[in-house]
C-alpha cells in the first residue's frame, strides 16, 4: 500500500516537472523570436540611417542584422539601382548645358571698308538715335587707331546758329579692348521682367577701328542678359592716348533750336502786367539777344522764387535773355524776360516786373 502511493508520488512528480520544462522551451523560444523581430528593425533603420552612397556599410548592416541575404545579390542590385541614378543626374546636366548654350546670341563679325568712307553721324536729338551692333572685331584686323563720335551735341546754340560736336582719335595697345569687344555676349534672362525699360539707357559713342593699311571697321558690343550692350570695349579705347579731335558744326532752323532749347531764337519785347507772380517754372536754357539780334543761348541753374517786386524804372535794357514757360493758371506758353543790363527786371508776361537777384545776372555772365 505505501508502495503504491509512492509509485504515484513519483509518477505525478515527472509530469510537474515536464510541464516546467516545456513552459521554460515555450519562453526561450518566444524570446528569440522577439530578439530576431527586434535586431530586424534596428538593422533597418540603422541601414536607413547610413550614407546611401556607403553601400559597403549598407550591405554589412543589413547582412550582420539578419544573416539571411547574401552580400553580392545586394550589391548587385544596389549597384544596378545607383547606375541608373547617376545615368539620370548626368542626362539632365547635358539637356541644361545644351540649352544654356543655344540660348546664347550669335555675333556677327563687322566688315572691313575703306577708313576714308566712314564718318560721324548727326547726334542725337539734332539726328536719330544710332542702332548699336553687335559685331565682333575680324580676326585678321590689327587696330593702331580708333575713332569715336560724340553722342551728343554741345549744350548751347552759337550766335551763327549752329551747334558743335567732335570727333576724337585714340591710338595705343588695342588688345584689351579687342579682347572686351569680341566677348561673348550672355544668354538670355529667364526673368526678363527683372531688365526694366530700354529707354533709360546711356547713349554710347559711334566708333569704329583704323588699322596700319588704311582700312576701317566698326564693330559693336556684346549684349548683357537683357539684350543690352556692355561697354567695356568702349570704356578701354577711351583709357587710350587721346591724338587730337576734330570739331563739326551742324547749322538749326528756327524750330531746331526751339525743340533743343526750348526757346525763340527771334526777338520778341517783354509785357508787364500788375498781378504778382507768386510761383514761377521756367526751363533753364535762354536765347539772349543784343539790341534784339540773336547773340546764342545761355544756362542758368539759379531758381526764380522769391524775388522781389521790382521798383519803378525807365532804362532800356540792351543785354536780354528770354525763355518758354508755361503759365499754371491758364496752362499757356508765355514770354520769361530777363534784363541783363538797364532795369535789370524778371518780367513774366501778364504779370508785375520782378527785381533780379546778383546770383541771376552772374550766372548769364
Amino acid at each position: 500500500m505505501v508502495q503504491h502511493r509512492d509509485s504515484e508520488t513519483n509518477a505525478r512528480q515527472v509530469i510537474r516537472d515536464r510541464r516546467a520544462d516545456d513552459t521554460g522551451t515555450n519562453h526561450q523560444d518566444r524570446t528569440v523570436v522577439s530578439a530576431i523581430r527586434m535586431r530586424h528593425q534596428w538593422t533597418i533603420s540603422a541601414s536607413r540611417n547610413l550614407d546611401p552612397l556607403n553601400l559597403d556599410a549598407r550591405t554589412s548592416a543589413v547582412n550582420g542584422g539578419l544573416g539571411l541575404f547574401p552580400l553580392g545579390v545586394h550589391r548587385e542590385r544596389y549597384g544596378v539601382l545607383m547606375l541608373w541614378r547617376w545615368f539620370a543626374v548626368v542626362i539632365v546636366i547635358l539637356a541644361v548645358a545644351g540649352i544654356w548654350h543655344v540660348t546664347i546670341p550669335d555675333r556677327p563679325v563687322a566688315v572691313i571698308v575703306d577708313a576714308e568712307t566712314l564718318g560721324c553721324a548727326t547726334p542725337y536729338p539734332i539726328g536719330p538715335l544710332q542702332t548699336t551692333s553687335t559685331a565682333t572685331v575680324p580676326d585678321d584686323f590689327v587696330p593702331v587707331a580708333a575713332v569715336t563720335c560724340d553722342p551728343f551735341v554741345s549744350d548751347n546754340v552759337a550766335a551763327d546758329r549752329t551747334v558743335s560736336f567732335s570727333a576724337h582719335r585714340w591710338e595705343g595697345d588695342f588688345s584689351r579692348a579687342v579682347e572686351m569687344l569680341n566677348r561673348s555676349s550672355a544668354h538670355k534672362t529667364w526673368f526678363p521682367e527683372g531688365c526694366g525699360d530700354n529707354y533709360s539707357l546711356a547713349v554710347l559713342d559711334q566708333f569704329w577701328l583704323v588699322d596700319d593699311r588704311g582700312r576701317a571697321t566698326r564693330p559693336g558690343y556684346p549684349s548683357d542678359s537683357c539684350g543690352l550692350p556692355k561697354p567695356g570695349g568702349l570704356a578701354a579705347i577711351k583709357e587710350l592716348t587721346p591724338v587730337g579731335s576734330t570739331e563739326h558744326r551742324i547749322a538749326l532752323s528756327d524750330d531746331q533750336i526751339y525743340e533743343l532749347s526750348h526757346c525763340r531764337p527771334a526777338y520778341r519785347p517783354a509785357t508787364t502786367g500788375t498781378t504778382a507772380l507768386t510761383s514761377l517754372s521756367a526751363g533753364s536754357v535762354f536765347c539772349r539777344f543784343s539790341a534784339t539780334e540773336f547773340v546764342g543761348t545761355s544756362s542758368t541753374t539759379e531758381t526764380f522764387d522769391g524775388l522781389s517786386p521790382a521798383p519803378d524804372c525807365d532804362a532800356v535794357a540792351t543785354e536780354v535773355a528770354s525763355t518758354i514757360y508755361v503759365d499754371r493758371p491758364t496752362n499757356e506758353e508765355r514770354l520769361l524776360t530777363v534784363e541783363l543790363d538797364g532795369c535789370r527786371r524778371v518780367i513774366a508776361d501778364g504779370y508785375a516786373p520782378m527785381q533780379a537777384s546778383d546770383e541771376l545776372l552772374v550766372s548769364f555772365r
